[in-house]
């Protein structure tokens, strides 16, 4: 039994969910006159689900096969044509630019029409691609980096096992090298994301909600109060097949008595909580106190942004959520033996915060 997170949406108040198809805004009519109910989409509803798969059905677009669509993305004159925006970048846009850490495993097309939708070109991109990903998606990718000057891919690729440290690493990779180009391309929040997210909001709309996190983090906190994992108990290790295994060795107490605290993988950071978390001392053991432990990638910034002393502070957390804006929300496929079961992974007064805020 385990969860597959399928897509992560942000600046959202509504989406269409199905088990087969990529994430749909609702709103956004693809299929003309077509009336998805969001409010019973979000809470699961079987047969506003199936009736969005039957709509899916009639409206399907065309997708090209991984392997066309390496044929065709195979040169920058592609490139640049397919990813030039076309539309007006306000002023404010500019003097507030982000960077964006994107790990990525498969699926080019899809990620290049994520990558469509959110660039700009005062705007900075790291593709992290995972180090087992087949060697036409690596090629791409790196051909991508190579034909935009403001997208890179890191210098260090790793092998992403989830719930492995390596989730962590391969966004800590991005964001060192993002960090390393500020005074390049500067920018005010870096904004960690996977390969299958569907944006919902301009950059517009992305900027002015960062600007009310006033230079704080978006760190969406899942437990924080007396939150002590039973499962730190023992150190883990990978197992032959990449599945993680418990060891006998028992797990160092937590560094620097630091308080334990739980939040979404991603998340919206200003640029000084990233240059703490490249710089600091106890940012930098408390990651190595991590890579024993199981799915770090929940604990290691919310830890850190909680912690007093640290005047980084989150902005908005499933304790204190009126009035609050936030910037992803996470869509979870329940898988259970052979079955897949379609539930949503929500916070109901959350994400009532999120919506009414938007």
């Amino acid at each position: 039994m385990y969860f597959t997170p399928i897509t992560t949406v942000y600046f959202t108040r509504t989406t269409t969910v199905t088990t087969a198809y990529p994430v749909r805004p609702c709103g956004v009519h693809i299929v003309k006159n077509s009336d998805f109910n969001c409010s019973l989409l979000f809470n699961g509803d079987p047969e506003e689900i199936e009736r969005d798969k039957s709509i899916d059905q009639r409206s399907k677009w065309p997708v090209p096969s991984d392997k066309d669509f390496y044929y065709e993305a195979n040169s920058c004159a592609w490139i640049l044509n397919q990813l030039d925006p076309g539309y007006y970048v306000s002023e404010e846009e500019k003097q507030f630019p982000l960077a964006f850490a994107i790990s990525v495993y498969q699926s080019p097309y899809q990620i290049f029409r994520f990558l469509k939708v959110i660039y700009r070109p005062h705007n900075l991109y790291c593709l992290h691609y995972d180090k087992k990903s087949n060697e036409a998606f690596k090629k791409l990718m790196t051909t991508i980096a190579e034909c935009l000057p403001n997208v890179i891919v890191p210098k260090k690729i790793v092998d992403v096992v989830r719930g492995w440290h390596t989730v962590v690493d391969a966004q800590m990779n991005c964001l060192n090298d993002l960090y390393e180009l500020r005074n390049r391309f500067p920018w005010q929040y870096a904004m960690t994301l996977c390969g299958k997210e569907v944006p919902l909001r301009t950059n517009k709309e992305i900027v002015n909600t960062l600007q009310k996190l006033n230079g704080t983090s978006g760190v969406k906190l899942d437990r924080l109060k007396g939150y002590e994992p039973a499962y730190w108990v023992s150190k883990i290790f990978l197992g032959d097949e990449k599945q993680i295994l418990l060891s006998k060795e028992r797990l160092q107490p937590v560094p620097f008595n630091l308080k334990m605290a739980k939040s979404l993988t991603y998340v919206s950071l200003p640029e000084r909580f990233v240059k703490y978390l490249l710089q600091n001392n106890t940012a930098i053991q408390f990651q190595k106190f991590l890579e024993d432990t199981q799915i770090p990638e929940e604990h290691f910034v919310s830890t850190l942004a909680v912690q007093k002393g640290i005047q980084i502070a989150v902005s908005c957390t499933i304790i204190a959520v009126l009035n609050c804006m936030y910037t992803q929300y996470l869509i979870y496929m329940y898988t259970v033996s052979y079955l897949s079961v379609h539930v949503t992974h929500i916070y109901r007064q959350y994400l009532k915060c999120l919506v009414d805020s938007a």
